[in-house]
């Protein structure tokens, strides 16, 4: 009854905790939760142990949750990991963390592992920028009217203001780091050089450039 549920998406991977939680029909007040972003310390791993030694109140099953389990102490994972070793029979430790590496592999190994995947981000404009990106990489001459065209189109539009172009361009870096994954070496340095001039172009945005005039600048 040890999990230990690990993604660098912490949306998701808490999102998932808390559906494990609601699927067990565990009630609201037989959950135990640390999720503070300091350092988790021995003394709240004592209270949490003494509160799963006691018997559920409204459920079958009490629950322990540390949402960022890569804050605790070394006392405290050792603490945690006495736990482990004699876990309550009514009760489940679940633990949260960007990667198994950051625990003892003491704790590691006394755990269920859950890899929980990342989160797809739904991008408004994915096509727009597939479309764009696809016409920039082109290195054939005869579309050069085309690209420019394709370009200014996309600055005007989505750079009526600081706001639509700011949305845009945070679009674009989500769009090329999922790519980034799929991209071969050659591609990889377009993307890398185009991340770069996206971060100019923000900063730019953030002195109150033109925005127009940063998309269009982003691309030529």
């Amino acid at each position: 009854h040890s999990i230990l549920f690990t993604s660098s998406d912490i949306n998701a991977r808490n999102t998932q905790i808390d559906r494990f939680i609601k699927e067990k029909r565990i009630n609201v007040n037989d959950v135990y939760r640390i999720d503070n972003l300091n350092s988790v310390k021995i003394d709240q791993i004592r209270a949490l142990s003494g509160y799963l030694y006691r018997k559920p109140i409204n459920s079958q099953y009490r629950a322990a949750v540390v949402y960022f389990a890569d804050k605790l102490t070394i006392p405290a994972q050792n603490a945690f990991l006495k736990l482990l070793e004699e876990p309550p029979k009514t009760a489940y430790i679940l633990l949260g963390v960007g990667s198994r590496k950051l625990l003892l592999p003491t704790i590691v190994s006394r755990c269920l592992i859950v890899g929980v995947p990342e989160a797809k981000l739904e991008l408004k404009y994915r096509d727009e920028i597939r479309q764009l990106l696809a016409h920039t990489h082109s290195r054939n001459v005869k579309h050069i009217p085309g690209v420019v065209k394709a370009i200014f189109e996309n600055a005007q539009k989505h750079g009526k203001n600081r706001e639509t172009a700011e949305e845009y361009l945070h679009e674009l870096l989500f769009y090329l780091q999922e790519d980034f994954r799929k991209a071969d070496s050659k591609k990889l340095i377009e993307h890398a050089q185009l991340v770069k001039r996206v971060n100019l172009g923000l900063r730019m945005l953030s002195v109150n450039v033109n925005p127009r005039q940063v998309l269009e600048n982003l691309f030529l």
